[in-house]
């Protein structure tokens, strides 16, 4: 599921800024093409709820790195706001066995610290895994008694 979510935004970054900043998905090394992103997920969760139910969390950080050096936090000033409408609702693609679903972004957030903007949203799902059938009931007799007559339900 990770991935069907990271290529969901990396596909919405490359729509939104229309491929003029590179995007990389692992830890990029000293050969940076600037402007660039990466999409990182430092950390997620698996809770089970009610029912078979179960909440994935995904918190994504994505680093952006600026190409100018005049002015720098203008840059990536104007890149969180367009990150705002672009990473509010992901289309997650079809996938075997898997539906198209879209996911809707939360608690988005930016802080600018170290020459990098750094772009926090949180995606959700709610799972359903099956449980083992239990089998029902057939049958149901039932006995009351209205004082001293019986009656057979």
């Amino acid at each position: 599921m990770y991935k069907r979510i990271q290529t969901a935004i990396t596909r919405c970054l490359w729509q939104a800024f229309e491929g003029a900043a590179g995007i990389y998905t692992e830890e990029p090394g000293q050969e940076l093409q600037l402007p660039c992103f990466f999409v990182s997920l430092p950390e997620g969760s698996y809770q089970q709820e009610a029912g078979g139910r179960y909440l994935r969390s995904f918190p994504f950080t994505i680093h952006y790195f600026p190409a100018s050096e005049s002015e720098p936090r203008a840059e990536m000033m104007a890149v969180a706001e367009r990150l705002f409408d672009a990473l509010e609702l992901l289309e997650l693609p079809e996938e075997e066995a898997q539906p198209r679903r879209d996911l809707r972004g939360s608690q988005m957030s930016y802080q600018i610290a170290d020459g990098r903007l750094l772009f926090f949203v949180h995606y959700r799902m709610h799972l359903f895994c099956g449980q083992a059938e239990v089998p029902k009931m057939e049958t149901l007799r039932q006995n009351t008694s209205i004082g001293k007559k019986e009656r057979e339900k």
